[in-house]
């Protein structure tokens, strides 16, 4: 059975009154036992409209109709934004389409509505950044595994390695360096494989 506009009304009304549930930086928004007791309240003021009313119900009705306030919000805002009600002529101005658009302002102060990311900008900045950052850090190291399974300074004449010995002397099998990179630093693997 759907929700009555009286019922709605009744619905933000007692929501907006228990800042537990909505008011994130709110120190009893964590709290269990403090939500389940504002529920249970606005569970028994529903009841005498809404007989068959639940918890959960109540829960998924707000959950929808904060989610269309916050996206009609984020239309107005934009629209508002960006110069379209300028003139004395306010039909460019987007106008909500939800009767309880103005009710629910008070949740602005808690909800952050976040803007759309634009990944393929994201991606551009990301490679810039990576680029930057490679030739910012000139000092590259190379190291290659010896005998002994420990990792070597690839420019160290001492390491006992017959493929390092044939690598240097050009007669060894395949060989593949391998780039692993984390933060700031870069390490070069040489891998050389036996034929």
């Amino acid at each position: 059975m759907s929700w009555s506009r009286e019922q709605c009304e009744i619905l933000i009304q007692e929501y907006q009154k228990h800042p537990c549930l909505y008011a994130t930086k709110s120190v009893l928004y964590k709290n269990r036992h403090a939500r389940q007791h504002a529920l249970e309240k606005i569970e028994a003021v529903l009841k005498e409209v809404r007989p068959s009313v639940t918890i959960n119900e109540i829960k998924t009705k707000f959950g929808g109709l904060k989610t269309n306030f916050l996206n009609e919000y984020k239309k107005w805002n934009v629209s508002r934004r960006s110069g379209a009600g300028d003139n004395d002529d306010d039909d460019s101005l987007y106008k909500p389409t939800i009767w309880y658009f103005k009710v629910m302002f008070f949740l602005l102060e808690h909800c952050k509505v976040r803007l759309a990311v634009d990944s393929l900008t994201e991606d551009v900045e990301t490679e810039q950044e990576d680029t930057e950052r490679d030739s910012q850090s000139s000092e590259v190291q190379e190291y290659v595994v010896g005998e002994d399974g420990v990792l070597h300074d690839a420019g160290d004449e001492n390491v006992q390695s017959p493929d390092i010995q044939n690598q240097r002397r050009g007669n060894c099998g395949k060989s593949q360096w391998k780039k692993i990179s984390y933060g700031k630093r870069q390490i070069h693997l040489h891998l050389l494989i036996r034929q």
